[in-house]
């Protein structure tokens, strides 16, 4: 048998690449986004007949392991968890909508999470929404980190702004709040 030494040498650089491929990578050998639905929250722009400052806070239950183990994730192997999108959306059948029941109404408004005990995290903010109709808000979101929320059940989510004008009837609003999990497997 006759040695092939440019075949020897290639495996050899191989063997030497994949060695030191696989410790000099961190333990993970892949990392997932897993794409998580926080809630579907409703909250209240009350009626008004001028321009106010106006909030409203709702807690939220959360069963963090059972969106883990639907994941297939453990709790250890979590790097990350960002934020994605903040979408309100006003429900139509709640109130009058019209061409001032919206969001036009708006001057502005601030989206803001807290877990158990702890101080809200905005979210997401617009300080000068358009004075144009619309029924649906997509919120340019923060760059927060939420992996210390992992051990939260419930948490509080506010929204506050402040409108440009009367508010002729009460406007019920849906925020979705999506969210994207990295881990390692």
């Amino acid at each position: 048998m006759k040695f092939n030494s440019k075949a020897f040498f290639f495996a050899a650089v191989a063997a030497v690449g994949i060695t030191f491929g696989l410790t000099s990578c961190d333990k993970d050998l892949l990392n997932v986004d897993v794409p998580m639905e926080f809630a579907d929250i409703t909250f209240t722009i009350p009626a008004t007949t001028e321009a106010i400052d106006f909030a409203d806070e709702r807690t939220v239950e959360t069963n963090i392991e059972k969106i883990l183990s639907d994941n297939k994730v453990k709790k250890e192997n979590i790097k990350s968890i960002k934020l994605v999108s903040l979408v309100l959306v006003i429900d139509k059948d709640s109130a009058s909508t019209d061409t001032v029941n919206n969001f036009r109404i708006l001057q502005s408004i601030k989206g803001e999470i807290a877990k158990d005990g702890g101080s809200f995290t905005t979210v997401g903010e617009v300080s000068n929404n358009p004075d144009v109709e619309k029924y649906s808000l997509s919120v340019p979101v923060s760059n927060a980190e939420f992996k210390d929320y992992l051990d939260a059940t419930t948490f509080k989510f506010k929204v506050s702004g402040r409108t440009r004008g009367a508010v002729t009837s009460p406007i019920t609003v849906k925020a979705t709040i999506k969210f994207t999990m990295n881990a390692g497997i």
